[in-house]
């Protein structure tokens, strides 16, 4: 009887230590880099003419990101799995996230990185986000 009792007892220290490291393992996974030792930034965005000049002044100042930033592009039209996989079910223009995030802080504001920017493309889909909100974004993230 007392080893069955210390044999339920192991079982459960058993399993609480090994849920405990399986979330610290879950934790360290979640830095602020990809796999290839990069930030992740993904960019979601119609081929549509409208969406063009953004895509040009977005990939303009990625540039300057490129040693510490992995930039992946998914068409809208085309990238159905990515679309499904990141709960896209809506008409939008553009959408970037960042380490699986399409929201940023910037002076203790969240910002959605959804839609055209605010003050370019077509009034009804503008977002609130600006370019300058996306790169000071990736600066706080890289660190420069």
């Amino acid at each position: 009887m007392g080893f069955f009792l210390m044999s339920k007892r192991f079982s459960m220290i058993y399993n609480v230590v090994i849920f405990c490291l399986v979330v610290f393992l879950i934790a360290c996974t979640q830095d602020k880099t990809h796999k290839s030792g990069k930030i992740l930034i993904e960019i979601l965005y119609m081929n549509h003419g409208p969406v063009q000049p953004v895509l040009k002044k977005l990939k303009a100042e990625f540039k300057q990101f490129e040693t510490k930033a992995e930039f992946q592009w998914y068409d809208f039209e085309k990238d159905l799995d990515f679309k499904k996989k990141k709960g896209i079910d809506f008409h939008v223009p553009i959408v970037i996230w960042i380490n699986n995030k399409n929201s940023v802080e910037i002076n203790g504001e969240k910002i959605l990185l959804q839609g055209f920017p605010k003050n370019e493309g077509p009034k009804f889909a503008r977002g609130v986000w600006e370019v300058k909100d996306l790169i000071t974004a990736i600066k706080n993230i890289t660190g420069d």
